[in-house]
């Protein structure tokens, strides 16, 4: 679950166990996870006043490393607003992102969330 008022991700077991499983360092909070090949990605966003909204996805593996796969802007910047647990794959942490890279980005995580979701429901109808 993305706890975005508290900057975290929450993991809740079928028998209603919360533990947190990862935290956002400011301006980042999450919006959403999904699951795929037991890694987890987070799609967060930052806020920096004015009014400049700043996407970013995230992967937590199984062992519990989280990696920055994309960041829209510049890169340095965003290593430098990585907190000490984090590792950065700075191959995967462009200089620049275009818009449609983000879109699909964002797009991609959604639509996995959503088959996710659908597969789980009939899952659990079964």
């Amino acid at each position: 679950v993305a706890d975005y008022g508290n900057r975290r991700v929450l993991k809740i077991t079928s028998g209603g166990i919360v533990s947190t499983l990862t935290t956002a360092e400011k301006p980042w909070a999450p919006t959403g996870v999904t699951l795929k090949d037991g890694n987890l990605y987070i799609l967060e966003f930052g806020f920096t006043p004015p009014s400049t909204y700043t996407p970013r996805v995230r992967r937590l593996t199984p062992d519990g490393k989280v990696v920055v796969l994309a960041t829209v802007g510049d890169a340095e910047k965003s290593v430098a607003q990585n907190s000490a647990n984090e590792t950065v794959d700075a191959k995967a942490v462009p200089a620049r992102l275009g818009p449609y890279t983000v879109i699909g980005a964002v797009l991609g995580i959604v639509v996995l969330g959503v088959v996710t979701w659908f597969a789980g429901k009939r899952m659990l109808a079964h």
